[in-house]
């Protein structure tokens, strides 16, 4: 009997658990029907870059999206960084998310609708004539594409496209607002349009925009779809032709606020049209390379190498103007695309129009002996040169003097004065430099350094001896200065003589000139230099132990110490220390001789150092540390 009743018991227990099991487990699979929004799948997960996130509506939490799996009526998608996934919608309409995106999946009036709360969307469209919806805020785009790709991004208030490829009508529905009452919103329709919305620019130059509006009007183009920096286009009534800008994608805004977008596609990097790379040129004549089209493209050119040298160039021919043979490498490329970049390896060389030998120049006195002049012979040229004829001299400034014609092999110019030339060939394109000559009156300079003696009397004073050539005039203008534009003058004297015996205040670098004193443009054309150097500085090897001596001077007790001697020293910088280290300092003095008297009542162990200042007050490097022993005691221990 009681194990009937314990038998009634449990099952009657088992049964209200079947029963809470059964409600519980409908309740559960209700519940996540509701969350799904309904039954009805919009879309599927057809690829997955990265673990992304999924939430359904009305649920609190966020899951991990899977492969294949679907998605529902305002079911969210958020991607991190490095994250992405796969929209699959029908078997028309696919959507990449890419990272750092949060949007929301629906199906408004049958069309696949996107709102972007944030980052980006690459949309790809199979089929003919499908439609997608793409919101973020309170912008709302209706897409319309045929075989059709482009991308879509925003920040949650703005929505940008750009189209990549195929053909994309787009439809602005404008900013959603609620309707007001009684009265209807007209919508704005677009001022303006493309006629496409990619440009090749190795095909095009300009591209148009067409006035629909019909009036005057101005939009304004930028590369940011916040606008800024923009450029100002004027529409006249037939819309406007605008140069085509460097590649990259580009934003339109007329003054209603359409925006539309446009990409200029990247530049073909230039080819050489021939397969030449060594170039024997005459030295001076430009340098020409042929490319293949690019007839309206503008150039950038890099040269390094042989000559480092960078410009711009318009057309299909680039042209310069080699200033030395060699190898080189050259860089050419569309302004503002160097990623179409041709890089070539060229060898230029040199033929030379004209042979020389050797340039003789034969100094000559005039008539009354007051300067030189010269007659320059060039030699050894080459009979076929084409430029035999043309022979020149160019003066210092720049100047084509004495075009002259050749006799056989060689060229005379006679009666030159002073001073720096070039002899050039010359012709209609070019003025190549062959020789360089100089005529100059023979000058030299002595310079006595520091005797012994000297400098007991005046320490101070350098003995220079100028000497120069003999022109036979009667007095001579010298000029001695430290800089060379002679505006400060340490001597300006004259003297009849070919020689001067000058005092230099101080060793250094010196420039003189000299020249009869009614011809200054003699003087101002001889510049010479002279250089006045210190000898070498003296260097202390080491410092000997010094063991003090007392002795008695004037009846003070005086430890007398005595340091080595040296040639032309006027004083003697002595340091003395407790440590070896040299961080105690005990006692320095400055001395005019060396010896000198230490007065201390301490003994011990002392350590020191020393250096000298010479005659011309440079003073030395300090000596090694020496130790310094006081005073002598027969109880002193060391």
């Amino acid at each position: 009997m009681l194990q009937d009743k314990f038998d009634r018991i449990v099952f009657s227990i088992g049964a209200i658990f079947l029963v809470g099991g059964l409600v519980l487990g409908n309740f559960f699979e209700l519940n996540s029907q509701s969350l799904s929004g309904n039954n009805v799948s919009i879309a599927q997960v057809s690829k997955i870059k990265k673990s992304s996130k999924r939430k359904i509506e009305g649920s609190l939490s966020w899951n991990e999206v899977k492969l294949n799996e679907d998605l529902y009526q305002n079911d969210l998608i958020l991607t991190d960084s490095g994250e992405g996934i796969n929209v699959q919608y029908k078997n028309n309409i696919e959507v990449f998310i890419d990272e750092n995106s949060l949007v929301k999946i629906s199906l408004l009036n049958n069309v696949f609708d996107l709102e972007v709360l944030k980052g980006t969307l690459d949309v790809n469209i199979k089929g003919q004539n499908d439609k997608i919806q793409i919101r973020s805020g309170n912008n709302i785009k209706l897409l319309e594409g045929k075989n059709a790709q482009f991308s879509v991004n925003s920040d949650g208030s703005l929505l940008n496209t750009a189209i990549k490829s195929g053909q994309v009508r787009q439809q602005d529905l404008g900013v959603k607002k609620q309707p007001l009452p009684l009265k209807k919103i007209a919508k704005k329709a677009p001022m303006f349009s493309l006629e496409k919305q990619t440009f090749d620019p190795n095909v095009e130059k300009t591209f148009k925009v067409s006035n629909i509006a019909g009036k005057k009007s101005s939009i304004q183009m930028s590369t940011t779809s916040s606008f800024w920096n923009p450029q100002t286009i004027e529409l006249g009534e037939n819309g406007a032709v605008v140069n085509l800008p460097t590649p990259g994608q580009y934003f339109l805004k007329d003054e209603l606020g359409h925006i539309e977008t446009f990409k200029v596609s990247a530049y073909v990097a230039p080819v050489f049209e021939s397969n030449e790379r060594i170039f024997n040129i005459i030295q001076g004549e430009p340098l020409s390379i042929q490319l293949k089209g690019g007839e309206d493209i503008e150039y950038g050119v890099r040269l390094s190498g042989a000559m480092e040298k960078s410009f711009e160039q318009k057309g299909k021919i680039i042209s310069f103007i080699p200033l030395k043979a060699g190898d080189y490498s050259i860089e050419i490329f569309p302004v503002g695309s160097e990623n179409a970049k041709l890089v070539e390896s060229i060898k230029v060389n040199f033929t030379s129009p004209i042979g020389l030998e050797s340039v003789r120049v034969a100094h000559r006195l005039n008539k009354i002996g007051e300067y030189k002049f010269a007659d320059v012979t060039i030699l050894g040229m080459d009979k076929e040169a084409s430029f035999k004829k043309q022979i020149a001299i160019e003066d210092g400034e720049g100047k084509i003097i004495r075009p002259t014609t050749v006799s056989k092999t060689k060229a005379v110019f006679k009666n030159l004065k002073l001073g720096q030339y070039k002899v050039v060939a010359t012709n209609a394109k070019a003025t190549i430099p062959l020789k360089k000559i100089e005529i100059q009156q023979k000058v030299s300079a002595e310079v006595v350094l520091y005797k012994k003696n000297q400098f007991i009397e005046n320490p101070k004073a350098i003995k220079a001896n100028l000497i120069w050539s003999d022109e036979k005039v009667s007095n001579y203008r010298v000029l001695v200065s430290q800089t060379k534009d002679f505006k400060v003058l340490e001597i300006d004297t004259i003297t009849d003589k070919n020689t001067l015996a000058v005092n230099l205040k101080r060793p250094g670098s010196y420039f003189w000139k000299v020249g009869p004193v009614d011809r200054p443009e003699i003087l101002s054309s001889n510049i010479q230099t002279l250089n006045v150097i210190f000898p070498q500085m003296i260097k202390i090897a080491n410092a000997e132990k010094i063991i003090l001596k007392n002795v008695k001077k004037k009846g003070i007790v005086c430890y007398e110490f005595e340091l080595p001697t040296f040639e032309k020293i006027n004083r003697y910088e002595l340091e003395v220390y407790k440590d070896s280290e040299l961080n105690d300092l005990v006692f320095e003095r400055k001395m005019n001789k060396n010896t000198g008297c230490w007065y201390s009542s301490k003994s011990g162990r002392f350590y020191y150092r020393y250096r000298v200042i010479d005659e011309w007050s440079r003073k030395s490097e300090f000596s090694p540390t020496g130790e310094i022993i006081f005073p002598i005691s027969p109880l002193t221990e060391f």
